[in-house]
Order: C-alpha cells, then sequence, then structure tokens
C-alpha cells in the first residue's frame, strides 16, 4: 500500500485532512500529518525577510516538504509528500506569486543541500524530490468546500442558510446575505466576523462564524472537514480547479483511474508533463 505524507498549516487540516482523504483513497497509507506555519497569510513573496538566525515560514515549509521524504530510520518512508497550504486572500488576486516564491524556497533548499552532499546522492534527491513532493493550494482557504456541500454545512453547526453568489465557485467565494452584510453601529459588541466589509464577503471562515454562532476550527471545522462529501464538492467540471489539482495529483501518485474527478485543474498546480519541472506538480 502506499504511503502519503502530509503536511499542512492548520490545526483542522492536522486533525482531519487525512482521514477525510483516506474516505477518497482507501488505497492508500496516511502517515502522520505535520503541521507548519503557514506563509501565505501576508503576500507572498522572493527572497522573504531576513532575520539573522532564522528561518522564514516558506523557508520553513520548504525544509519540512523536502525533509519528509527521509523521515529517519524509525519512521517509514512515504510514498508521496503532499504539502498544503492556504492561498488566503491577502494572495488571491496573484496565485502565481506563491507558487513563484515556493518553487525558489524549494530551489534555495536544494542548493543548500547540494554544498552538503556528493553529486550522486544529490541527484537522487532531486529526482525523488520530483517524482515524490507535491505543493498545494485550497482557496482561498480549506473552509470554502465546505460551502459546496450542505452535509458539511450541517457538520460545522450552521444554524442558518449559507447565501452566495448564484453557481458560486467555491474557490471564487462571495456572500450575498444582507445580514452578514450589515455595518454594525459603533455602540453595538462587535463580534469577531464583523471584520472590513468588502474582506468580510470573501472570507469562509468567518461567515461559518455568522451562520454557527461559534467556529473554531479543531471543533466545528473538525467535524466538517470528517464529513465532507469530495465528490459533490468536485461535481461541477469547471469549478474548484485548484482542489482538482489535489485530487488528481494523488490519482496519478497512486496510478488508479483519474476519471473519478474529471475537469479542469490550474496550470499552475498541475505541471505534471513538464520535464523541467521542480516538484511533481510544479
Amino acid at each position: 500500500m502506499a504511503t502519503i505524507a502530509l503536511i499542512v498549516t492548520g490545526d483542522m487540516e492536522r486533525l482531519a485532512l487525512a482521514e477525510s482523504l483516506k474516505r477518497v483513497f482507501p488505497e492508500a497509507e496516511f502517515l502522520e500529518t505535520q503541521k507548519v506555519d503557514s506563509f501565505t497569510s501576508a503576500q507572498a513573496s522572493w527572497p522573504p525577510p531576513q532575520r539573522p538566525g532564522l528561518l522564514s515560514n516558506i523557508e520553513k515549509f520548504a525544509t519540512a516538504l523536502i525533509a519528509a521524504l527521509d523521515p529517519g530510520r524509525r519512521k517509514p518512508r512515504p510514498d508521496l509528500v503532499v504539502g498544503i497550504d492556504d492561498l488566503e486572500l491577502a494572495n488571491l488576486e496573484k496565485p502565481e506569486a506563491v507558487i513563484g516564491a515556493f518553487r525558489c524556497a524549494a530551489t534555495a533548499e536544494l542548493e543548500r543541500r547540494a554544498a552538503a552532499t556528493g553529486q550522486r546522492t544529490f541527484n537522487k534527491l532531486c529526482k525523488n524530490v520530483r517524482e515524490k513532493c507535491s505543493f498545494h493550494l485550497l482557496v482561498p482557504m480549506c473552509e470554502a468546500y465546505f460551502f459546496a456541500d450542505p452535509g458539511a454545512l450541517k457538520a460545522a453547526g450552521c444554524k442558518r442558510p449559507a447565501k452566495l453568489i448564484p453557481s458560486c465557485d467555491p474557490e471564487q467565494f462571495t456572500v450575498v446575505d444582507p445580514k452578514y452584510s450589515e455595518v454594525l453601529s459603533g455602540d453595538q459588541q462587535v463580534p469577531k466576523w464583523a471584520i472590513d466589509l468588502p474582506t468580510r464577503l470573501r472570507h469562509p471562515k468567518h461567515y461559518l462564524d455568522f451562520l454557527s454562532g461559534s467556529y473554531r476550527e479543531t471543533h466545528q471545522g473538525h467535524a466538517a472537514l470528517r464529513a465532507v462529501d469530495w465528490d459533490r464538492v468536485l461535481t461541477s467540471r469547471q469549478h474548484c480547479r485548484f482542489l482538482r489539482s489535489l485530487f488528481q495529483d494523488i490519482e496519478d501518485a497512486l496510478g488508479i483511474d483519474q476519471s473519478r474527478f474529471p475537469g479542469d485543474t490550474h496550470p499552475l498546480t498541475s505541471d505534471w508533463q513538464n520535464p523541467d519541472r521542480l516538484l511533481r506538480n510544479l
């Protein structure tokens, strides 16, 4: 059975993503999920701001992704390592900047290792990174996909119906809910979901907080991720291109039928046929 290691940036994904994906890919064994800090909460760029003696979050992520290929003698070596981060609203208009920055971070990590190892060992490492490591984005964040599955919203404890733009692609998440859009007066106690209005309407996590009355990743998010029906989320062939790239990448790595999730992938994260690619998918 093929083994898959996940590297994620959220507690919800750390707790439940492997179990959620296992329902889709029973052919695989998911190893312990590793959590690292996200590098997309602000606009991604390369090189990152430097702090003497400290690695940036993007450097830590790239280091963890490559290091996961060889976790040590006491842990099994994975056949596939998948790094996953949210695109976040800060990078929504320029996902290419995130992918470009991550490629640079992975290249820098490989160059660092090249200086400390022999050429044959380094060539083998590069081959393994190209064949066994992937990096994917959830857009704008994992919670957006729950809105394509009423069962996931129920599991998240939503007490009101969600109101999005008609036929909304979850990766273009936009709320059209008058109650959620109300501008609160200064003498009211402002709930945590009532952030700046333009950002509020694009923010799935805050809208879940509004719909449920209280949203926490480790509780309502955990339950929703365990319950979400990925087949339903990916019903539309034109929607969820970044997510479909992830699912088709795993299918390809496992060597299984890729007809389950037909439709459009995103070119930024599905460059599997490029002989000059750095990772499996970019």
